[in-house]
């Protein structure tokens, strides 16, 4: 942010884009002088607040000028200009763009935008249509936002459809939300969101143990495959779970007494679906609650995914999707309502996580190879000894190298084995075709859970193909 400024002044660069944030923290940071060169500034993405239209008139003599656009539209719809800005608009439509607009029900005072145009675009990516394209009905884009347009075609931005939440009957703006919460402590951020009306994690429960549950898992000796148990309502999943050490433990023998490979690790929360609302929901509980901020909201993200989305029989569809929902939240919280050392803290601990992440899959895959194989048995046996011998080895040079002596993946890779192995494949196997899909969604978290749910209905084999061609 301090440097923008010195920058602006040493290239005497003099048009400017930013959004009201960032422009108002740029305004805070500047030397009088630093931005006398620019000539045009436009704003977008955000709504601009009276306040920084007159930080920026008054300290530097620019007139700001709003805008508004969409990725669909390559991006610009409306801006206004020197000469002709009309405050609290975001300008006319730009020459060549069509529009219309719709009555959304329970919404007074405003319509729903579509545009169409040559800058507009043919249709988003989806390999089950036809060219790869499902194309734009008419070629008209339904933006989503709630407008109203003047007798002199100026757009005033008043939501988005997306952005109301019904609450008593009522169609509430989490846009006014957010404005009222800024008026009275306009010192902090504020975000509103609709959410259901779930009564997890409002109650606190000392379980009197370090781990919610202890899960045991098992894989062959020259497979990755998991070995599965099947219950009512949750279908068949890939691991066994207790609420105490000793019994997993002693499953763990017996499964080790018949040729499995095992691993017993501790679960810090865990998720009833939202089926427990009549009982109070999930509580927060002391196996996670005094986490350090990023780490804790990743949770609560990653648990609250299995409300939303849960198939029987498909534990990693299940796990890589809740994977990919706590680092797109996680990231958007982190964003929005973190500290800067929350931030700090986070970044230096998913750093870690990511490149163990990325040794493990590279491990994964070698193994995959070895099983795979023709070889006889006592080769693979060989073979898989080099592959852990390796993986052990590139560990410890991650840890002295890169992570500074850290420590903490020391008992997992010592007991590591295929069913350690697998079970993390259940968490990560499916997590960049989930990313792939937010993306291909506009990153547009109400889109990408119905794509989701979609892909929940399909025949398993059939979600797996999607999720490798969105990838």
């Amino acid at each position: 942010m301090k440097e923008i400024p010195k920058l602006i002044k040493e290239t005497g660069a003099n048009v400017f884009f930013a959004t009201d944030t960032f422009a108002m923290q740029y305004a805070r940071n500047a030397k009088d002088g630093d931005l006398n060169c620019i000539e045009l500034m436009v704003c977008g993405a955000e709504r601009v607040k009276p306040e920084t239209r007159e930080i920026y008139k008054q300290r530097f003599n620019i007139e700001l000028l709003e805008g508004y656009g969409a990725t669909e539209a390559s991006p610009v719809i409306s801006v206004n200009i020197t000469g002709r800005n009309k405050h609290g608009t975001v300008g006319p439509f730009l020459p060549g763009i069509e529009w219309r607009l719709e009555h959304v029900p329970g919404i007074e005072g405003g319509q729903k935008l579509f545009v169409r145009g040559p800058n507009v675009m043919r249709g988003y990516l989806d390999p089950t249509k036809p060219f790869g394209i499902d194309l734009l009905p008419q070629g008209w884009h339904d933006t989503g936002d709630v407008v109203d347009v003047d007798q002199d075609g100026f757009i005033r931005i008043l939501g988005r459809v997306k952005r109301f939440a019904k609450v008593a009957g009522e169609m509430v703006s989490l846009n006014a939300v957010e404005a009222y919460a800024a008026n009275v402590w306009p010192e902090n951020l504020h975000a509103a969101v609709a959410l259901p009306d779930s009564r997890s994690y409002r109650r606190y429960v000392d379980l009197g143990r370090p781990s919610a549950v202890y899960n045991v898992v098992a894989a062959p000796e020259l497979s990755l495959e998991l070995k599965t148990w099947c219950f009512p309502v949750v279908g068949c999943v890939g691991y066994r779970g207790t609420f105490s050490r000793e019994p997993a433990d002693a499953m763990a023998r017996r499964l080790r007494d018949q040729g499995w490979e095992t691993s017993v690790y501790g679960v810090p929360a865990y998720s009833t679906l939202g089926r427990t609302e009549w009982l109070g929901g999930d509580p927060l509980l002391n196996t996670f609650l005094f986490w350090p901020e990023g780490e804790l909201a990743r949770l609560l993200f990653h648990e609250l995914a299995h409300h939303v989305v849960y198939v029987a029989d498909d534990t990693m569809f299940n796990e890589s999707f809740a994977v990919a929902v706590e680092r797109i939240g996680g990231r958007r919280w982190l964003a929005c309502c973190a500290s800067e050392a929350a931030r700090a803290e986070y970044a230096a601990l998913d750093a870690r996580r990511q490149q163990f992440r990325a040794l493990t899959l590279a491990t994964r895959q070698r193994l995959q190879a070895v099983y795979r194989s023709r070889a006889p048995e006592a080769d693979k046996r060989r073979a898989k000894a080099d592959v852990m011998a390796a993986f052990r080895a590139e560990h410890e040079a991650l840890k002295q190298r890169v992570w500074g002596g850290f420590a903490g993946y020391d008992a997992w890779v010592a007991s590591a084995n295929n069913a350690a192995f697998a079970v993390q494949a259940a968490y990560d196997e499916l997590v960049p075709g989930f990313e792939a899909l937010y993306e291909a969604e506009g990153r547009d978290l109400s889109r990408f859970y119905a794509a989701v749910k979609t892909l929940a209905a399909l025949p398993k084999a059939e979600r797996r193909a999607r999720l490798a061609a969105a990838n």
